[in-house]
């Protein structure tokens, strides 16, 4: 849009937020008013390429049926988001169809699920949950409930996501076994660690974590009792990177250094120090 025509996008926006932070550079708050609107400024002073627009204001609208009206009085320029926190694929059609409106839908970036509860009498049995899975038509959902808009899933995450679409020999892989360590990676618990013990089902491990796995020669136990140390978290510290969302990655665990004594002896610790814990419990 030709910004001497129109100097501003207005967004309408279907959920009620109370705030409003900026992560980007490339537009600053210029106005704000909790739970109504945020007016975005283009900056100025930004290093890379800059927004083709001047100003965006983006509004706080309470439902979807309010923001179908705003755009079709011309309140409102652009409307995003999904099924469900904007405007209902049926009014999506009604509007692609006048042809007044330029429409499109992204690739598809996460999947759609029926969870079942693993832990009751009947569904707690694997072959029944299997059942209940064959016996869904999915394709009877994407025409009859989605309109015909969405795709059949036959994996858990999109095949557009990255690093999701791997070949079936490959998944063994990252399946986890017992005594692996899994560290966040990211956010206010990263550096944290958590000793897999045992696996009952398969299971791969999320991608905001790293996976470590030793050789014979390592007590696991040992390493796990190491990564609550001081020695440890200091030099996390040390080797974090400092963004707006702290962060480690296998570089940064793999320069710690770490007292790794007999193997022997590194059970005789775990077992000295799993006693204390004990005791200190029992207290």
């Amino acid at each position: 849009m030709d910004e001497s025509v129109k100097p501003a996008y207005v967004f309408g926006y279907g959920l009620s937020y109370t705030t409003f932070e900026i992560a980007a550079p490339v537009m600053s708050k210029k106005e704000y008013k909790a739970g109504e609107y945020a007016i975005l400024e283009r900056n100025e002073d930004y290093w890379g390429e800059k927004p083709k627009v001047k100003e965006v204001k983006w509004r706080v609208m309470p439902d979807a049926q309010t923001i179908l009206m705003a755009l079709e009085k011309g309140e409102v320029d652009l409307l995003y988001g999904a099924d469900g926190d904007q405007i209902d694929m049926d009014s999506y059609k009604k509007l692609e169809s006048e042809g007044k409106y330029v429409t499109d839908m992204s690739g598809p970036v996460a999947s759609r699920a029926i969870l079942l509860n693993a832990h009751q009498d009947i569904t707690g049995d694997k072959k029944v949950r299997q059942a209940l899975q064959y016996a869904i038509n999915k394709q009877a959902i994407v025409d009859g409930v989605l309109n015909g808009t969405e795709e059949v899933a036959d994996t858990l995450m999109a095949k557009t996501v990255p690093y999701c679409d791997i070949k079936e020999n490959e998944i063994s892989t990252y399946l986890l076994q017992p005594n692996d360590i899994l560290f966040a990676r990211t956010g206010g618990t990263v550096g944290k660690s958590y000793l897999v013990q045992e696996v009952p089902e398969e299971a791969i491990y999320a991608g905001y974590l790293i996976r470590t796995r030793y050789s014979q020669w390592l007590c696991p136990q040992y390493l796990k009792f190491f990564m609550e140390s001081e020695l440890y978290w200091s030099q996390l510290r040390n080797g974090t990177i400092a963004t707006a969302q702290p962060n480690c990655n296998g570089k940064t665990l793999g320069k710690m250094l770490l007292p790794i004594p007999p193997l022997s002896e590194q059970y005789r610790i775990f077992e000295k120090v799993n006693a204390l814990f004990d005791y200190c419990n029992s207290i």
